[in-house]
């Protein structure tokens, strides 16, 4: 996600009740997918339509599950126009070109805490052939 909707976003993470939208009550829209049959989220700057590719259930040394690694395959990017790159490739990175320092991206680390892209840099990988 990116810092501009990081307190809309967080939002939709309250508890409410099942019948609750929290989409529509942290005030972010929805558009319509392509492919998928889940909306999209209007605020996000990328957006990828996924199907389901497989699931691995994660289980700790007890045998207690604990997670889902859910794995799908991209069918389709949206990438919203304001954060594409304008110029020639600065980084070493496959397509979509977005521009990450537009892009502000915000990742949770874990329980409440989150993480703002701080400094980028590019290394380039060696060439071992």
């Amino acid at each position: 996600m990116s810092d501009w909707y990081l307190e809309s976003a967080n939002h939709t993470c309250g508890n409410f009740a099942a019948d609750v939208n929290e989409i529509e009550a942290a005030g972010l829209h929805t558009l319509k997918s392509k492919f998928a049959a889940a909306p999209r989220l209007a605020e996000s700057a990328v957006q990828m339509e996924c199907e389901l590719d497989s699931v691995r259930e994660i289980f700790n040394d007890e045998g207690k599950h604990t997670a889902s690694m859910i794995l799908g395959r991209v069918k389709a990017w949206h990438i919203h126009n304001d954060v594409k790159e304008t110029s020639p490739q600065k980084h070493s990175r496959a397509p979509p070109p977005i521009d990450i320092e537009k892009l502000r991206p915000i990742s949770r680390a874990g329980g409440n805490i989150y993480v703002a892209a701080g400094s980028l840099f590019d290394i380039p990988r060696p060439n071992v052939s």
